[in-house]
Parts: structure tokens; C-alpha cells; sequence
């Protein structure tokens, strides 16, 4: 039986994208209902946790080995199958 390497893979741009749009939406609500407001530290909170998570993404990625990323870009690769036996 073959099992082929399963890799989690994230879109960074899309990641970046949804940052983008964060910041937009944060600055918009800060500067409706201020600066020291909840509201504009729960934005700011998300941002937050968004940068977290892409450098967390970029960090696993640069961790990966030169065959794990082979295995990722090519899971039907025959040295990337794994049997069980």
C-alpha cells in the first residue's frame, strides 16, 4: 500500500493579503472610535495574531529540509512515497 507525504501548506499571500486588509479595517475603527479604545485594541490584537501566525509559517518553511520541500512540490515523486509494510 502506498501512502503519499501529506504537507500542510499555507498561502502566504493569501496570509499577506488578509494582513493588508486587517490594517485597513484597524486604522478605519481607530480612527472612528479611537485610539485607546477596546475596539481598536482587539484590531490591533488581530494584526498582531496574524503577523504571529506568517512568521510561524516562514519559520516552519525555512525549518524544512531540501528533500521535504522536494516531497512537497512533487508527492507523487517515487523516493517521496512511503509503503507500509
Amino acid at each position: 500500500m502506498v501512502k503519499e507525504v501529506e504537507v500542510d501548506r499555507v498561502n502566504t499571500e493569501a496570509l499577506k493579503q488578509e494582513l493588508q486588509r486587517l490594517i485597513v479595517q484597524a486604522k478605519a475603527v481607530c480612527d472612528t472610535v479611537g485610539d485607546c479604545s477596546r475596539e481598536c485594541m482587539a484590531a490591533h490584537g488581530a494584526i498582531s495574531a496574524l503577523q504571529t501566525t506568517i512568521a510561524d509559517h516562514r519559520r516552519a518553511e525555512e525549518n524544512r529540509t531540501f528533500f521535504e520541500r522536494h516531497c512537497a512540490e512533487n508527492p507523487d515523486a517515487l523516493d517521496c512515497r512511503i509503503y507500509d509494510v
